[in-house]
């Protein structure tokens, strides 16, 4: 999922918080402003095939995460989808890696599951190459410092089973950092 802002908002179904702090699922995609869990929504990042990233306001720390928010109906078994997500977010915080997307949340709202993790000031690896067309050498730095992350992933007992150049992000730093582990394995 692209953790870039996407400006637009589109419809989705998600999870809003309401004025009565009751947690209600919501036709439309998250407005800026609301809130899920002490999570302030500041604005739409991306859409997956299970979710949608917001870039959002973590006031008790006082700090901008990426808020993934499983949408309602973006499956046929919810259970499932909201069980995959949870995985997911398990499987990311046992890496320790600066080359892996960091975990700081998770939580469940009515009707599914948030992931709260690092805000990455970047690209994906895809959007990276097509904008400034990197030498190959730059190219195999970028790839040297995913394999990194990869291989945390391994040593973490983890098969990632979805690495692709929309999983890569790449920070205006230069670091690059694995997401997605959503379909990723325990072996051993």
């Amino acid at each position: 999922m692209d953790e870039r802002a996407t400006g637009t908002p589109s419809s989705s179904a998600v999870h809003t918080q309401v004025d009565d702090g009751v947690v209600s699922d919501a036709t439309a995609e998250l407005e800026p402003g609301a809130h899920v869990e002490r999570y302030i929504v500041l604005h739409t990042l991306g859409h997956g095939a299970m979710g949608t990233v917001y870039a959002a306001l973590d006031p008790m720390l006082d700090r901008r995460v990426a808020l993934k928010l499983l949408r309602v109906g973006a499956s046929r078994d919810p259970e499932r989808a909201e069980a995959r997500l949870l995985a997911e977010a398990q499987a990311m915080a046992q890496v320790s890696s600066a080359n892996v997307v960091v975990v700081h949340d998770v939580g469940l709202v009515e009707g599914g599951v948030f992931v709260a993790m690092e805000l990455i000031d970047g690209v994906t690896l895809r959007e990276h190459v097509h904008r400034h067309a990197p030498s190959w050498r730059s190219v195999i730095g970028l790839l040297l410092q995913a394999a990194a992350g990869l291989a945390a992933v391994h040593r973490a007992g983890l098969v990632h089973r979805d690495v692709k150049p929309d999983n890569v992000m790449v920070g205006v730093d230069g670091r690059v950092r694995l997401m997605d582990l959503g379909i990723a394995q325990r072996v051993g």
